[in-house]
């Protein structure tokens, strides 16, 4: 199990596409791929590209517990009308749609065709990355490296907590553009 659960003020959370990757190559590598299962536990994925990338790249499973939480606030909150077991149910369909919509596609009929078979290109990654992580997945354009991965992640982190309740070091100044979506 691949988790991210262990994250606070002190430890910074690695991407789960790039874990997963990563370990599923080196289980590969090693021919010990067929003898184990890859369960992604993490906050980080909450929609279908997320988890179809996740599987395409190795994961056998995802947990993605804060698209959860969310559901528990939503519902707590009076914004989500239905019993939370419903909600859940109704999520995991809805992902479980999704996912079979991306395969069929790609004409890809089962899980196990999907699983781990790297469809997708790795674009804007370093060789070093994509060598790692997604053997066999070449990036056309190449792009970030391990360390811009690794500042931008800090600045994540550090966003997520602040160094003190100052207003200067709170997330209400602004928010940068990290340039998704």
């Amino acid at each position: 199990v691949l988790s991210d659960r262990a994250m606070g003020r002190q430890r910074a959370p690695l991407p789960a596409l790039l874990c997963a990757g990563a370990v599923h190559q080196a289980l590969v590598r090693e021919k010990l791929r067929l003898g184990a299962g890859l369960i992604v536990d993490s906050g980080e994925p909450f929609e279908v590209h997320h988890l179809c990338l996740l599987f395409t790249f190795g994961a056998d499973a995802c947990c993605p517990y804060n698209a959860y939480e969310a559901i528990v606030k939503l519902q707590r909150d009076g914004k989500v009308a239905l019993a939370e077991e419903k909600a859940f149910q109704n999520y995991k369909k809805a992902m479980g749609a999704g996912i079979l919509k991306v395969m069929a596609k790609m004409g890809i009929s089962t899980f196990q065709s999907y699983k781990g078979a790297q469809i997708a290109e790795p674009v804007g990654l370093h060789d070093d990355i994509t060598n790692m992580c997604f053997t066999g997945s070449a990036s056309q354009i190449g792009g970030l490296t391990f360390v811009d991965i690794a500042e931008r992640i800090l600045r994540l982190h550090v966003r997520g907590y602040p160094p003190s309740p100052l207003p200067i070091h709170q997330l209400s100044n602004g928010l940068d553009n990290d340039g998704k979506y």
